[in-house]
C-alpha cells in the first residue's frame, strides 16, 4: 500500500482517475491505495506529473504482518 502526498487540492471526485486509491483532500491531498507493482506505481506518478502538481512525499505503507515496519522509505524530489 503506498501513500502520495501532493501539494494541491483536488477533491475526492478523482478518485475514479486514480484507480484503487482513496483521495483524502484537505489543504494538500493524499492519495492512498496499492498498486500491482511498480509500473502501475510509475502510472500513478505519471499521471500527478501531467497535471502539473507537486509531489511532496511518496511513501510505501505497511502491508501486514509480513511487513517488518508501518512505513517503507520516503522518496522526496530531491532524489
Amino acid at each position: 500500500m503506498y501513500e502520495i502526498v501532493i501539494g494541491a487540492d483536488l477533491g475526492s471526485d478523482w478518485s475514479g482517475w486514480f484507480e484503487g486509491f482513496d483521495v483524502e483532500s484537505r489543504t494538500t491531498t493524499v492519495l492512498r491505495g496499492r498498486v500491482a507493482d511498480q509500473a502501475a506505481l510509475h502510472g500513478v506518478l505519471v499521471r500527478l506529473r501531467d497535471l502539473a502538481v507537486p509531489i511532496i512525499d511518496v511513501r510505501r505503507l505497511g502491508d501486514g504482518p509480513s511487513d517488518p515496519g508501518s512505513e517503507g522509505g520516503n522518496v522526496d524530489e530531491n532524489g
